[in-house]
């Protein structure tokens, strides 16, 4: 078998990892449908039966329940990379899935991947049923208002506009700041997760979440301590966090490529 990176190979190994753990997925976009369910019921509810009343226009309704759905998106985009490696929490499936024949990289690879792919596909079911779910239902007890999916799937495009409109009128200024460091850190989280994935595999969100806070208190509570400026802040995050995405990235790769079949007994994570 040739070292070099093949995409055949990869491809077969995200087809064994996509059927191995398929049921086990099949929870994430059930729990996330029942999750933005009862988000629409508490948002539209109300104005639903009782009319708009604290809210001005059903525009700022739909922002609402808008940005509660990219909220929940983004939370449950950290809980699947932190199980990127989940599956191989059992010895049968860490020997079916080490003994295939591809590198270690393609092994790797495609776990991560594999995650991604199915929040997008959790997420996006999620989203699409829940709404439908909404614009049938409120109807029979009130006011009906407009699908949020135009508005959901229009917010990441904002989103870049908004951050090229700063990096045009304020190349230096806090706007461009402040989003560039929202960028790195969230590259950074993702990284994180993934490297709490491998080395934990089980309880990685709850573990990584505890991690990671304490991470952000050492590294931004010293220079507040300083009284160094916002500005200040967010240009040593900028240095600070991709080079810990990439020692996420090296640390995770290494961890898994050094996963044992049979793991230890005193490790039960």
């Amino acid at each position: 078998m040739k070292n070099t990176f093949s995409f055949h190979r990869f491809g077969l190994l995200l087809r064994h990892y996509t059927l191995s753990n398929f049921k086990r997925h099949l929870r994430g976009p059930i729990g996330l449908y029942f999750g933005l369910l009862i988000v629409y019921i508490l948002v539209y509810y109300e104005p639903s039966t009782q009319g708009l009343k604290g809210m001005k226009t059903e525009t700022e309704l739909t922002n609402m329940a808008t940005g509660l759905t990219v909220l929940v998106a983004f939370c449950s985009f950290f809980v699947y990379m932190a199980s990127s490696f989940a599956g191989l929490h059992t010895k049968q499936r860490r020997t079916s899935f080490f003994i295939l024949p591809a590198t270690t990289m393609e092994k790797y690879l495609s776990c991560i991947v594999f995650a991604f792919l199915s929040w997008l596909v959790a997420i996006n079911l999620a989203v699409v049923c829940a709404d439908l779910t909404r614009l049938a239902f409120f109807p029979l007890i009130g006011r009906s208002y407009a699908s949020i999916l135009p508005s959901f799937y229009s917010a990441p495009v904002e989103f870049v506009s908004v951050f090229i409109e700063a990096a045009k009128h304020e190349f230096v200024g806090f706007p461009l700041l402040l989003l560039s460091t929202v960028i790195v850190v969230c590259v950074f989280s993702t990284t994180f997760f993934i490297l709490v994935s491998a080395a934990f595999r089980r309880y990685a969100i709850l573990i990584g979440l505890l991690l990671l806070q304490g991470l952000q208190i050492v590294v931004s509570l010293p220079l507040s301590a300083l009284g160094v400026d916002v500005n200040t802040i967010l240009r040593v995050n900028l240095v600070v966090y991709p080079l810990l995405t990439i020692a996420a990235l090296w640390w995770s790769y290494r961890l898994f490529s050094r996963i044992e079949v049979i793991r230890h007994k005193f490790l039960p994570l």
